[in-house]
């Protein structure tokens, strides 16, 4: 009967048309983890507000994501779902690992496990526990109303729906992730270029010097004042702003760029970049050849009031990019140059500006329109 509950979980997934699985692991569905990823493509993730992050830019180039993380994990989540996936009206289906409620023998597993039910009330998301194989008939049909209606909703599995079935070994494991990296495409040559930082411009000078590349690019760019000051100069319909969530616009553009044949192109900063580092690891380990991340690094949080970041102490975001496995660096303070390093990627291009922000007004779009104009760009 147990291996029957895994049958149904990877057949209503594949029936819903899922594309890419976003997890972290959890003993407790271990069975399930390694079944799923023996069928699916997926992405090990470092951190959960991380897999967010891409499941938004997965969904913006057409394709279907699904998470699956433990309930403690959750709590990771809860901005990100909130002022990322809920405000642009995205689907995420969710599969929870319910930890602290069915035989926990780990205390700091029972207050979310206990709790969490009452958080998703509280932030409007719909959820249902799964206890049974009998539970599982409607799963498909809940999977398939996520993507038609475009919520976000949790489905809690107990433990007690796999604890009869015997856990993967350590080497099974290791072939199942080993097989879903290797569908990366990016290249595997190192060029590394840094140049003189004589003369810093300010952000939205830089940006203007961006103009021309840009255009005509997937282009998704960090929130706050870099948003702002590229609608005051160059909008177009392939941009994409982010209205909150600082910290995962190069999570989406990674989403983004495995399910898009587009040249996908990130604003980040460095306080932004600092924030969610787990981006980079997970760009360096799928290489995704259409991807450039371009941090504008002031050494400031600018929309903030310009507190310093630790690059204003000598952090070198570059180098750590190249430490996560991207091989094709640059680091300069002018954006004419920029046809060095650009091709196959991913690129990695840290621009070095002034800190401050331009006088520009706000952005008068919507999410949803931001959302809309940027799918029908990319699809058109």
């Amino acid at each position: 009967m147990q291996n029957n509950v895994i049958e149904d979980v990877c057949n209503a997934v594949d029936k819903a048309g899922v594309n890419i699985l976003l997890q972290l692991p959890c003993d407790r569905i271990a069975p399930l983890l390694f079944e799923l990823n023996k069928r699916f493509s997926s992405i090990p993730l470092t951190r959960e507000e991380e897999g967010v992050g891409i499941a938004a830019g997965v969904v913006l180039a057409g394709a279907k994501p699904l998470m699956l993380v433990q309930s403690s994990g959750f709590g990771n989540m809860v901005n990100a779902v909130m002022s990322l996936t809920r405000i642009y009206q995205l689907p995420l289906p969710i599969i929870i690992s319910h930890r602290g409620i069915y035989k926990e023998n780990i205390a700091a597993q029972v207050p979310m496990g206990k709790h969490l039910p009452a958080i998703l009330d509280a932030i409007e998301v719909p959820h249902k526990p799964y206890s049974s194989s009998a539970d599982l008939s409607n799963l498909l049909f809940e999977l398939e109303n996520v993507f038609k209606d475009n919520i976000i909703k949790c489905f809690l599995f107990s433990p007690r729906l796999f604890e009869d079935l015997p856990k993967p070994t350590v080497e099974e494991q290791m072939k199942s992730i080993s097989r879903n990296l290797l569908k990366r495409t990016g290249v595997v040559e190192e060029k590394v270029i840094i140049e003189g930082i004589n003369n810093p411009k300010s952000r939205i000078e830089m940006l203007s010097e961006l103009k021309g590349y840009l255009k005509n690019k997937a282009v998704l760019c960090n929130m706050g004042y870099p948003s702002r000051e590229l609608f005051s100069i160059f909008d177009q319909s392939s941009n994409f702003y982010m209205l909150g969530s600082l910290g995962l616009v190069s999570s989406i553009g990674l989403g983004v760029a495995l399910f898009s044949k587009k040249e996908v192109v990130v604003l980040d900063g460095d306080g932004s970049l600092l924030m969610n580092p787990n981006a980079l690891l997970s760009i360096g380990a799928l290489q995704p050849s259409n991807l450039t991340i371009i941090c504008l690094d002031n050494g400031t949080y600018g929309s903030t009031g310009d507190q310093p970041t630790l690059t204003a102490t000598g952090v070198q975001l570059d180098q750590l990019a190249r430490a996560c496995g991207i091989l094709k660096i640059m680091v300069t303070d002018s954006a004419q140059n920029l046809s060095g390093l650009i091709g196959p990627g991913p690129n990695f291009i840290r621009l070095v500006v002034k800190p401050g922000n331009a006088k520009v007004g706000t952005i008068n779009l919507t999410a949803l329109e931001i959302k809309n104009r940027f799918q029908d760009w990319l699809h058109g």
